[in-house]
């Protein structure tokens, strides 16, 4: 106790020393030399002079902005009320320069309500009011200057974090879009695009569930990024159809200006997996959503009906005068009559040159007569359309004839002409289809030292084509070939592709499983789903194996 009674009195002179002015307190800071000051005493003199100036400002930045409606609200009363002025001193003469200002006393500096209210002026006798009682009045245009000036100020300031924080993210979101508040809903789309060229770049780099993450994380930012449900549902059709196919229903009707890419992209899907029903129901709609591939999507619904080997649509559908073209109503008959075993009824109608200006009728007349084993019959008719036949249908009908006539020489003749000059996807696609449907090895052996001479261009056509080549090659069951073509789709897809080993063993009959639908949608994937316009198999190939491998059979039933 007497130790502390002796140290508090010296501890007190020493600070006193210490804060004294320069030249005073020399003595006491003799006696002090060399002692040690608590910390806590020197802190608190030190860092008090420090804040106060501080914690005035603020004080007084809050009485400013609370000033600038308080005091005019007050001053406009006043105006329009009359009685004691708010903000002058009612002790005074209400007259201008003489009167003290009230509203000032209590902030930090007084001076500082002058930007309040500008009728506060320095006198000799200190801050007073410029103008009498009666002039008093409010500044609500200043105020308005320096709320709104402040709000602005403020406004820039998140608005530039926040462009900082989306751009260091990556976000590719442009600067009007974080400024102008009617824009903000593209921020979204610009992280659902940061999503989508995450997706892609997985992609690029064969990481495909990363790719379905990021693109799951794209959609469900933005369900209106068609880009990535696109995609999305692509990726999806073979581990979660169901998933996949609930994706396209949306993407239809959510993008009707893209859907007859989507409905393609839907169908090839459905029909790799042999969802045959789905495919009657989505070509039904499509016939009537888009009039201009109503003949394709024709085709898809008749296939459709032919596998499932369900005939009640057809006969409905004829059933309803209304609701059937009059230029179709022959084929739709001719069908039925052929699902039925009306094989003479229909014959009619098969060998007659149509005068519709439709290539569709033409080419289903040849395609049935050529399944019927027909094929003198398919040749006239082809003869007698000519030019109406497309080029590419011309020429597979021919070999396809030929095949079934047993015309080796003209069918020869025919593949080496088409592969005289360098053979391009386009051919590669054509040869592969009619090899599907009639395997011949010394014709294959023709295309594939051909393409072995001059390979395809790495394009997606050529790759495509090669995944033709692969299908022709399994057909003919020839090992060593399907190896080396699986070598080629690998090195250009960059992937291990472990589907094509399936379809190997499918092909060479090693599978446990006969059904095609096993490895058939990994095969009708989009050779780059960032890129969804071409699929890997052609179109009239899948249907050429599935005419293979599940040929559609007659109806015992009797006609109605």
């Amino acid at each position: 106790m007497r130790d502390a009674a002796r140290v508090l009195p010296e501890a007190r002179r020493t600070v006193a020393t210490l804060l004294a002015p320069a030249g005073q307190g020399e003595p006491q800071a003799a006696a002090t030399r060399g002692m040690r000051l608590p910390a806590n005493d020197i802190a608190g003199h030190l860092i008090a002079p420090t804040l106060a100036p501080v914690r005035g400002w603020l004080s007084d930045l809050f009485r400013f902005y609370w000033g600038l409606f308080y005091w005019n609200i007050r001053k406009t009363v006043f105006r329009l009320r009359g009685g004691h002025c708010p903000c002058q001193s009612p002790s005074d003469s209400g007259k201008g320069g003489e009167t003290q200002c009230e509203a000032c006393l209590s902030w930090d500096r007084p001076k500082r309500f002058r930007r309040v209210c500008p009728l506060l002026i320095e006198t000799p006798a200190g801050l007073r009011c410029a103008v009498d009682t009666a002039q008093v009045r409010p500044f609500w245009g200043r105020a308005s200057a320096y709320w709104c000036g402040t709000l602005a100020a403020v406004y820039l300031g998140l608005v530039l974090a926040v462009f900082a924080g989306l751009r260091v993210i990556g976000y590719p979101v442009p600067f009007r879009v974080v400024a102008w508040p009617p824009a903000w809903h593209r921020i979204n789309e610009s992280r659902a695009l940061y999503f989508l060229n995450q997706g892609r770049v997985a992609l690029q780099n064969n990481r495909v569930r990363e790719a379905v993450f990021a693109l799951g994380i794209a959609y469900e930012i933005d369900p209106r990024n068609y880009h990535a449900g696109l995609i999305l549902a692509q990726l999806w059709q073979t581990t979660q159809p169901q998933l996949s196919d609930k994706l396209y229903a949306q993407l239809l009707v959510q993008h009707p200006e893209s859907g007859p890419a989507t409905a393609q992209l839907w169908f090839r899907a459905l029909l790799a997996r042999g969802e045959f029903d789905r495919v009657r129901q989505l070509a039904a709609q499509q016939m009537q959503a888009d009039p201009r591939e109503a003949f394709s999507w024709l085709h898809a619904w008749l296939f459709a009906v032919r596998q499932s080997r369900d005939f009640a649509p057809l006969r409905d559908w004829l059933a309803q005068p209304q609701a059937v073209p009059p230029a179709w109503r022959a084929l739709l008959t001719t069908e039925l009559q052929l699902r039925t075993g009306q094989t003479t009824a229909a014959l009619p109608w098969l060998r007659r040159v149509q005068s519709e200006n439709a290539p569709y009728f033409a080419y289903y007349q040849i395609r049935q007569l050529l399944s019927l084993a027909r094929a003198q019959e398919a040749l006239s008719l082809i003869e007698a359309y000519g030019a109406r036949l497309p080029d590419n249908d011309r020429v597979a009908f021919r070999l396809d004839a030929y095949a079934l006539l047993g015309w080796s020489s003209l069918r020869r003749s025919d593949v080496e002409l088409l592969l005289t000059a360098p053979p391009t996807p386009a051919v590669v696609d054509l040869l592969a289809t009619h090899l599907v449907r009639h395997p011949d090895a010394e014709l294959l052996a023709v295309l594939y030292r051909r393409v072995q001479q001059v390979p395809l261009p790495e394009t997606i056509a050529g790759y495509r084509a090669y995944c033709a080549l692969f299908c022709a090659v399994g057909m003919a069951k020839d090992a060593v070939k399907l190896r080396e073509v699986t070598a080629i789709i690998q090195k250009r897809s960059g992937t291990n592709f472990r589907a094509l080993g399936q379809a190997e063993e499918f092909f060479l009959g090693k599978s446990a499983s006969t059904r095609l639908t096993t490895f058939l949608p990994v095969l009708t994937l989009p050779v780059r789903p960032t890129v969804p316009v071409e699929t890997t198999l052609p179109l009239e190939l899948t249907y050429a194996l599935f005419e293979h491998y599940a040929p559609p059979v007659a109806s015992a039933a009797t006609p109605r």
